[in-house]
């Protein structure tokens, strides 16, 4: 249930990316400002949940044996994480 519940976030932060982008699209004023606020929330939110789950396992004594629900959880937010990376590589490249 705890993973559930870090997971729900970045369902937010992703539609308010699709706003930001639909502002961007339409030419209105604040769509950048979304876009590039739901894109850090993105990584930062990313970085965190993958720093603070490998934390606990750690303090926990436990090994580095990841079952499938966790190689899911920990698979989504490296996947995340890569996006926002590309996304914001994209960004810088073409401004």
């Amino acid at each position: 249930m705890g993973k559930v519940l870090a997971i729900i976030p970045t369902f937010g932060l992703m539609m308010t990316l699709i706003y930001g982008l639909a502002l961007t699209l339409n030419d209105q004023n604040g769509g950048e400002s979304w876009l590039v606020y739901s894109i850090v929330g993105l990584g930062v939110y990313a970085f965190f949940v993958l720093a603070m789950g490998t934390l606990v396992k750690a303090a926990n004594g436990e090994q580095h044996v990841y079952g499938r629900d966790e190689q899911l959880y920990f698979g989504y937010f490296v996947v995340i994480l890569a996006l926002v990376v590309l996304v914001s590589i994209y960004f810088m490249a073409h401004n």
